[in-house]
């Protein structure tokens, strides 16, 4: 299994784009963090999967599922949802690239379930290099989504 620091390293050799951000209130836990960077984890034109390293405190690190056209699978959000998000930001959702934030959790028997959260999402505006984690009013997004 590989660690984040692996994934970094390997990001770097494979010159896959990295974005460098600023989330001013921090992630949903860990809001004294504030600086980090973005990167795909495969050399795709479109990655699924992207990594979030914190530079402040490289031990910390979260896997982002990058949910293009609003919807994967069956996880989806509702755009007028994301739209009254992104505009209590001032942005609008077009300009915006929207992420789950994705758990990996082991039960008693070592079985792995990966969950992300649908009711969290992580809005990454590229042109200011600014991201948020946003809280939906909607009470029907799961904060635990098995994928």
């Amino acid at each position: 299994m590989m660690n984040c620091e692996q994934l970094a390293t390997q990001a770097i050799e494979s010159q896959l784009p990295v974005y460098r951000l600023i989330m001013p209130q921090g992630i949903i836990g860990f809001n004294d963090i504030n600086h980090y960077t973005l990167t795909p984890l495969v050399a795709e034109e479109v990655s699924l999967f992207w990594e979030l390293q914190s530079i402040e405190e490289q031990e910390y690190c979260f896997i982002l599922l990058k949910l293009d056209q609003l919807q994967i699978s069956d996880i989806t959000i509702a755009e007028a949802d994301l739209m009254t998000a992104t505009k209590h930001l001032g942005l609008e959702l077009p300009e915006c690239q929207v992420f789950l934030i994705v758990s990996v959790d082991a039960n008693e028997d070592g079985q792995k379930t990966m969950t992300a959260n649908i009711r969290a999402p992580f809005i990454f505006h590229p042109a200011s290099h600014r991201a948020w984690q946003v809280i939906l009013n909607n009470p029907d997004y799961p904060i635990a989504k098995i994928i």
